[in-house]
């Protein structure tokens, strides 16, 4: 089949991607039970990418192709259809287009596309879910590219005298704290932080850190010593 390019339009990359479906994997040729879909021939599918400024999945200003981004990585996975390997294929953003094949049809797979960077970073990312019919070209629609949240967590600690004294830690961001009063360094197994710690050893730091949703570690991890009320960064 002829590989099909499209030009990039101010906020939008397309790319039509050419799926091969495999027929009779199964013992005499015979076609999954499991999906909805036609097992046998060939199919097509197309989809519209628009980046969005915002990260996470709510779609934000529309922006025309990120300058940072020099490549589109389309993967295809199995999503809710029938088992099938990974089939990837990476396109230059300035082209527009380009092809994939190998892709079984079935219900309900994943399509992820992934904005890169000149190094292979994912700087921006969208996914979406279609049903692979062989003999048709099947439209993904739009897929939402969101900016990836890559920035880490800030914790900060302060404390409050009494009887017993208690810490306050507080992250920049939603985000998971993780810490430690009895002087081991903190895990993601170590107490999750709820609200002000009191402190019965004013002689052992507060160690913690924090995850953020985007799944971002606050490294190296920030001890804080309850006596003089100093915070120090972790060397490791």
């Amino acid at each position: 089949m002829k590989v099909a390019f499209f030009p990039i339009l101010r906020r939008f990359f397309l790319f039509i991607a050419v799926l091969v479906a495999i027929a009779g994997c199964g013992s005499g040729g015979s076609t999954s039970a499991t999906s909805s879909t036609s097992n046998d021939g060939t199919g097509a599918l197309i989809a519209k990418l628009v980046w969005n400024g915002n990260s996470g999945s709510s779609l934000g200003k529309v922006l025309a192709l990120p300058v940072d981004v020099a490549n589109v990585r389309i993967t295809v996975s199995a999503g809710t259809g029938p088992a099938m390997s990974d089939v990837v294929g990476t396109f230059t953003a300035a082209s527009g287009g380009g092809t994939l094949s190998g892709i079984p049809a079935g219900s309900g797979r994943t399509v992820k596309a992934e904005g890169l960077d000149a190094g292979g970073t994912a700087l921006y990312r969208g996914t979406v879910s279609v049903d692979i019919i062989a003999g048709k070209v099947n439209d993904a629609g739009t897929i939402n590219m969101s900016l990836i949240d890559i920035i880490p967590p800030v914790t900060t600690a302060s404390k409050t005298d009494g009887a017993p004294p208690t810490v306050t830690l507080v992250a920049n961001e939603p985000a998971t704290i993780y810490y430690t009063t009895n002087n081991t360094d903190p895990t993601t197994s170590s107490n999750v932080y709820s609200g002000s710690i009191p402190i019965t050893d004013v002689t052992n730091p507060v160690k913690f850190f924090a995850v953020d949703t985007a799944g971002n570690t606050e490294t190296p991890f920030k001890s804080f010593s309850v006596i003089t009320g100093s915070l120090t960064v972790q060397v490791q």
